[in-house]
């Protein structure tokens, strides 16, 4: 289990730092003009909201990607990310 969860906080902070330079921003809401990718770390609540209720709402492969493995590294433990992300946007 122990193994599982920092495969995905590497894969979190890889993909994040991957994407941190051509993050596409969004475009509407309390999060306008933010980099869609701080907020599948931060607030992926929001993201979740979107895809549900905005048909015309995607995420990008590589914002996927890091959705998916933000959900499962959630899921997989009680991984409390805050605290993490904090320090690499700082």
């Amino acid at each position: 289990m122990k193994k599982n969860l920092d495969i995905s906080i590497i894969c979190l902070i890889f993909a994040m730092l991957k994407l941190n330079g051509m993050a596409r921003k969004m475009t509407f809401g309390k999060y306008k003009g933010e980099p869609v990718t701080r907020i599948i770390l931060t607030h992926i609540g929001y993201i979740m909201w979107c895809l549900n209720n905005l048909a015309w709402f995607k995420l990008t492969d590589e914002e996927q990607e890091l959705y998916d493995a933000n959900a499962i590294a959630m899921i997989n433990s009680s991984f409390i990310k805050t605290p993490l992300i904090g320090m690499i946007f700082k």
